[in-house]
């Protein structure tokens, strides 16, 4: 949790062009949120963080529908 989720952008880009479908970041204590957009439209690729995941399946479980903006494609349905 002390990175900055800048640190995230960059060892993210490292993977900008490799042969890879998309990208799981796994680690429930990061500042990676502000970030995902970001990182998809750099990678153009699907981008998965743990706590996002986990906001997807409570909001679904919850049955709202309503999805916050500029959190990656995951909450964008």
């Amino acid at each position: 949790g002390s990175l900055s989720s800048q640190h995230w952008f960059e060892m993210a880009e490292k993977f900008a062009g490799a042969p890879i479908d998309g990208l799981l970041i796994s680690c429930s204590g990061i500042q990676i949120a502000a970030q995902l957009q970001r990182i998809e439209e750099r990678l153009q690729l699907p981008v998965i963080s743990s706590n996002q995941a986990l906001l997807w399946h409570c909001l679904r479980q919850l049955g709202i529908t309503e999805r916050p903006p500029g959190y990656g494609s995951l909450l964008a349905f």
